[in-house]
């Protein structure tokens, strides 16, 4: 399930094409998981069970704030508690 399982994000600026990703770390994704990045859908690719990525949209980062972060289970619409990063452009 994931309100106990979704690890902490980490987000790569300047991935291949020039874009910024994400993925988390989860114990139970499935091929209905999908990253939510400020409750929008972004889109999302899920790498394993263990592992979801995601892009992240250039607008979400080029200002001060903060970014939640869920997964979500499209299936069931089951999402896990909210993680927070700080954006410091």
């Amino acid at each position: 399930t994931f309100p106990d399982d979704a690890g902490r994000p980490e987000v790569h600026v300047l991935q291949s094409g020039g874009h910024s990703a994400i993925w988390v770390k989860t114990a139970h994704a499935t091929s209905w998981t999908r990253i939510t990045l400020n409750g929008r859908e972004a889109r999302s690719v899920v790498e394993s069970n263990k592992t979801v990525t995601a892009v992240v949209p250039d607008a979400l980062l080029v200002r001060p704030g903060r970014i939640e972060v869920r997964l979500k289970d499209r299936l069931t619409g089951a999402q896990s508690d909210s993680v927070f990063i700080d954006v410091t452009p």
